[in-house]
């Protein structure tokens, strides 16, 4: 990962501008709310990243709820931070559920496998495709 550096030959002036610009926090979008996003970006950041999980968009079969993320997204405007939103996880309406270590999935001793047949596979580009469509230009 490259940030430039402090002297300018990325284009970015100062170290606050590196910060600003490229350097992020990670949140949860369904417990921040705008207050901490104000803090976050009063400290000098200008991104936070958040996790799009796939479960909890499509609970049903072609369905997809986003209204948690658009919150999020207008939130993080509001606050003058960009987003960087992570498309990721499984979806137990397409995947079979397989045995996991409870000690490394916090408690969970059964997950959604990840995509890996072709339905599956065309589920999740699905989500991807309506993700990007419902969220893009948001912020």
């Amino acid at each position: 990962m490259s940030l430039g550096n402090a002297s300018g030959a990325s284009g970015l002036a100062t170290l606050d501008d590196v910060v600003r610009e490229r350097v992020g926090v990670q949140v949860k979008a369904d417990s921040t709310d705008v207050e901490e996003l104000r803090r976050i970006s009063e400290a000098g950041f200008g991104l936070v990243r958040i996790d799009v999980n796939w479960h909890k968009v499509e609970i049903e079969k072609g369905k997809f709820n986003f209204s948690r993320y658009v919150q999020f997204f207008n939130d993080a405007q509001s606050a003058n931070l960009g987003v960087v939103a992570v498309l990721k996880g499984a979806n137990s309406l397409y995947s079979e559920l397989v045995e996991v270590d409870p000690k490394r999935y916090w408690g969970a001793s059964r997950l959604p496998r990840s995509p890996n047949t072709e339905s599956s596979r065309q589920a999740f580009i699905r989500y991807v495709k309506e993700t990007v469509r419902v969220l893009n230009g948001r912020n």
